[in-house]
């Protein structure tokens, strides 16, 4: 079966309607990854997912990088880390896990249909994709049209090969693409430096918590994706009538103009 090139395992890291899906007022992330450590992260922060590596319900992360990323958004307190939406409620759809101790990834047929099910079956508003493939395969590009269309906002990370080659979803219309920036507000070395690249946020010289709870050290435009996400949660939180191309808007329009490059206003 061919696999997925997630961008955490290659670089060795690294219903809907016009208007958000809510529970219980806060707005619904997908969040495909490695999914979440329920000991890491507050359980009333998780909904019920599902683990299409696996085929269950089981949706525990075993590789850090998906709880890692669910720390920028929603925190840890365990690790010190202080979320930007620490009231979001995040559905974890695992794409790739380790299956006898090897990571396992899904293939981009079946990340076309996680995309689907993130807003058919979860109900979600925004899909954070902190992986890629650089495979565009019609299924996938399909998937991504399909979600716009019920309005949800897909952000992606843009790839971490710090070069122009293009990873799918980031590089589809209407994807909110992103790219990291250090503690300087300058692109990381590691970003991927196309024409896709919407936006820049923190992506080195952050902490995270790790699938213990520990404080975890990390770089990549996956963690900068989970700031965006964090972001566009707040402002739908703020005003739930606005549309993902609003929010989208939104985000870009009070981003931070630095070399040519737009920086994530947090």
């Amino acid at each position: 079966m061919k696999k997925i090139i997630l961008l955490l395992i290659v670089l060795l890291l690294f219903i809907c309607g016009c208007t958000p899906t809510e529970k219980n007022n806060e707005i619904i992330i997908a969040l495909l990854d490695t999914g979440i450590s329920s000991t890491a992260i507050k359980g009333e922060n998780i909904l019920g997912g599902w683990n299409y590596v696996t085929d269950n319900s089981d949706t525990e992360d075993r590789i850090n990088h998906g709880t890692a990323v669910t720390s920028v958004i929603v925190g840890c307190e365990s690790a010190e880390v202080t979320g930007i939406s620490p009231t979001a409620h995040i559905v974890p759809l695992v794409v790739t896990d380790k299956v006898e101790g090897k990571a396992t990834a899904i293939s981009p047929e079946t990340l076309a249909k996680v995309i689907r099910d993130s807003v058919d079956k979860y109900g979600a508003s925004v899909i954070n994709v902190s992986l890629g493939t650089k495979k565009d395969v019609p299924e996938l590009r399909e998937a991504i049209e399909y979600v716009q269309k019920k309005g949800a906002l897909v952000i992606a990370a843009a790839g971490n090969s710090g070069d122009d080659e293009l990873y799918y979803p980031a590089a589809y219309d209407g994807v909110l693409t992103v790219g990291s920036h250090d503690k300087d507000m300058e692109i990381s070395s590691f970003t991927q430096q196309n024409d896709t690249v919407d936006i820049l946020a923190p992506g080195e010289d952050i902490w995270l918590a790790s699938r213990n709870g520990k404080t975890y050290g990390a770089r990549g435009t996956s963690y900068a994706t989970g700031f965006v996400t964090a972001k566009a949660v707040s402002l739908w939180e703020e005003n739930p009538k606005l549309s993902a191309k609003d929010i989208k808007k939104i985000i870009l329009e009070d981003a931070l103009d630095v070399d040519d490059w737009k920086i994530l206003n947090t």
